[in-house]
């Protein structure tokens, strides 16, 4: 990692919609696992299970907490959730790698799905089959009406991430529109 020839890049997600995703996929009563990890409601799922620390599970822990991201410096990071055109799009960092010779680009072209005929970036790989990156989904999760202190508990506790990974911007704009969304 250390080799400065080493194409350094990471994939991630905004922290905000990462939790919810995981908490709609494993314990929602709609969830498509909840029979396996049980049902917790959002509120509950947020003060118990969530935390800062790197010890947690691997769907919810910090995305700081992998791939030495605390030690060595990522110079392309990605965020899943960007559109395809925007400077840090999955898009943009692969096209980076194809024109540095990191990557071939009949690696990125073709070869993937089930018949082995899409490309690596296909359209609409980025939205999760949870849909917690809807926009209506996340402010009425965070909303203060209806989840009281669960975005005063979740913000701090992926602050290493939020800033890490360039979302500053993202989440104070989702924040507005959390605190400005209207009564249900």
């Amino acid at each position: 990692m250390a080799d400065p020839a080493y194409f350094r890049g990471v994939v991630v997600r905004n922290p905000l919609t990462r939790a919810l995703s995981a908490w709609k996929d494993k314990f929602a009563l709609d969830g498509p696992h909840v029979k396996f990890w049980g049902h917790t409601p959002w509120d509950q799922f947020v003060s118990q299970k969530l935390g800062s620390g790197c010890d947690k599970d691997e769907h919810w822990v910090l995305q700081s907490c992998y791939c030495g991201m605390r030690k060595y410096t990522y110079e392309h990071v990605a965020h899943m959730d960007a559109l395809e055109t925007a400077p840090n799009s999955m898009r943009n960092m692969v096209q980076k790698m194809v024109a540095s010779g990191h990557i071939a680009s009949s690696f990125v072209d073709s070869g993937w799905g089930k018949d082995g005929q899409e490309a690596f970036l296909q359209t609409n790989t980025v939205f999760h089959a949870t849909g917690a990156s809807n926009n209506a989904k996340v402010a009425k999760a965070y909303s203060p009406r209806n989840n009281p202190g669960v975005l005063e508990k979740v913000l701090p506790l992926f602050a290493e991430d939020i800033v890490r990974f360039g979302y500053e911007a993202d989440v104070d704009g989702m924040v507005a529109e959390i605190l400005a969304a209207p009564d249900e």
